[in-house]
């Protein structure tokens, strides 16, 4: 088919990318909620965009995609677990490892994806709020090569949201610092502690908006990829 003709002809002109995706049209019974959500994804395009976006939610479909065979090799396949959806331990797994996926804008290649009350994105316990922040908090720390592993790490963020993610990250983490901040307000001290700390903690900035993490980006000038990520 053309879509397949469009992705593979993306994969062999990057040979440095382990797989490449497709955008999303959806179809059917359709909220804002995952308009949003499929809006935002399509957005990501670049391999560093797909990477940076792993922690606030899956950044591309699996489905969407084609693969090197090699890479499929090497991360292991896909897993079926209890604890949380097979596609974001997937991409927490394929991430892990290094490799690099892109995703391609052309509408031609578009993945179709019919949305009903019943499908499992909605309706699986493993889908729930609670299992996708424990599964990233598992690939944030829980394993050997995470990104803030054997850090101090400071969770930014309001209400519940912040609630819970530091009650997550505790279980990896000896030190989980809460920091109460929303864009706009007064920046907390931590903020200017950072200036003259003898080491940079890690930065968690949970918000499930994008446009308050743009928000957050315009406020937070301190911000550094090294350290800091977004989650949701």
């Amino acid at each position: 088919s053309l879509r397949l003709q469009l992705l593979m002809s993306a994969l062999q002109s990057n040979p440095d990318w382990a797989g490449v995706l497709s955008t999303v049209e959806l179809f059917g019974w359709q909220r804002p909620g995952m308009e949003r959500y499929i809006q935002w994804q399509n957005s990501l395009l670049t391999p560093e965009e797909h990477e940076r976006s792993r922690f606030v939610e899956l950044p591309g479909l699996h489905q969407t995609g084609l693969y090197r065979g090699s890479a499929l090799k090497d991360i292991g396949g896909y897993r079926d677990l209890p604890d949380w959806p097979v596609d974001m331990d997937f991409w927490g797994r394929f991430f892990e490892e290094g490799l690099k996926v892109a995703k391609i804008s052309d509408a031609r290649a578009a993945y179709r994806w019919r949305q009903h009350p019943s499908q499992s994105t909605r309706t699986h316990g493993r889908c729930s709020l609670e299992n996708l922040r424990m599964c990233k908090a598992h690939f944030l720390a829980g394993r050997e090569c995470g990104p803030v592993r054997n850090r101090d790490v400071q969770v930014w963020s309001v209400g519940s949201t912040l609630t819970a993610w530091v009650e997550e990250m505790r279980k990896h983490c000896k030190s989980v610092k809460a920091v109460e901040y929303k864009p706009g307000r007064p920046m907390p001290v931590e903020e200017k502690q950072l200036l003259c700390a003898p080491s940079r903690p890690a930065r968690l900035f949970a918000f499930g908006s994008d446009k308050v993490r743009q928000r957050v980006l315009q406020c937070i000038v301190s911000f550094d990829p090294q350290h800091d990520w977004f989650v949701a």
